[in-house]
């Protein structure tokens, strides 16, 4: 049981990053340029094939302009809290 809870946080992790790399209108390309990471690892990112470690989520965060706390405040909330 555990294991689903933590795919669907990744999960969450995943298209917030989407959603504000989205936001910001930019590519995956253009995130992992700023990055410099390869663009394939962006996209098994935000395609949830991939998951990442706590400095990559620092990493990510900052280059999206976001706070990596609330990231994972939001990934780990309850959905119907």
């Amino acid at each position: 049981m555990r294991k689903t809870a933590i795919r669907r946080e990744r999960e969450k992790i995943a298209t917030l990053i989407a959603d504000q790399r989205q936001k910001l209108g930019w590519s995956q390309r253009e995130l992992s340029r700023r990055l410099t990471w390869h663009e394939m690892t962006i996209h098994l990112i935000e395609s949830n094939e991939r998951g990442i470690d706590v400095a990559e989520l620092v990493d990510i965060a900052k280059a999206l302009g976001l706070d990596p706390v609330e990231m994972m405040r939001l990934a780990t909330a309850e959905e119907n809290s």
